[in-house]
């Protein structure tokens, strides 16, 4: 027979500092491993096609360089989209989802969407080409998200 084992219930100590700023909103764990990935990736790039860019550009980073640009502009876009409130995707989640259906048609008019590798799936956005089904994806997990909220029972 073991010996009953008392339980303790954890006491928060005096001086301990509640956490404040970004420590209290965001795990600064997962964003630091999910910035060192990135940076990972932009080396990998580089690595991977400094031979291939200085045949076609004689610049070896040029795929270097493009790759850190869209790195910036896609975690500048991640920090607007962290500071917008959670209630606004909530409520808007059925306008992104239409927004998203809107772009995947937009796809297949003759003269605005961008074939591919014989695939109609971009569109040209000044420098950039964008593929409308990734931004469909994270609009579906928003109007989800805000549905389930929604039926909560």
């Amino acid at each position: 027979m073991m010996p009953a084992v008392a339980q303790t219930q954890a006491v928060p100590r005096k001086d301990a500092q509640p956490r404040e700023g970004l420590a209290q909103r965001y795990d600064l764990w997962m964003a630091g491993a999910a910035l060192l990935l990135v940076l990972l990736g932009v080396v990998m790039v580089a690595s991977a096609s400094v031979s291939i860019a200085e045949r076609q550009f004689s610049e070896p980073l040029h795929y270097f360089w493009k790759q850190l640009f869209n790195v910036t502009l896609g975690i500048a876009v991640a920090l607007v989209a962290v500071g917008v409130p959670s209630r606004l995707w909530r409520e808007n989640g059925a306008w992104l989802l239409f927004l998203g259906f809107m772009l995947l048609v937009l796809v297949l008019i003759p003269g605005v969407g961008r074939e591919v590798n014989g695939s109609l799936r971009w569109l040209r956005v000044g420098p950039m080409n964008l593929q409308p089904s990734e931004f469909m994806k994270v609009f579906v997990v928003v109007y989800l998200a805000g549905y389930l909220v929604r039926r909560g029972e």
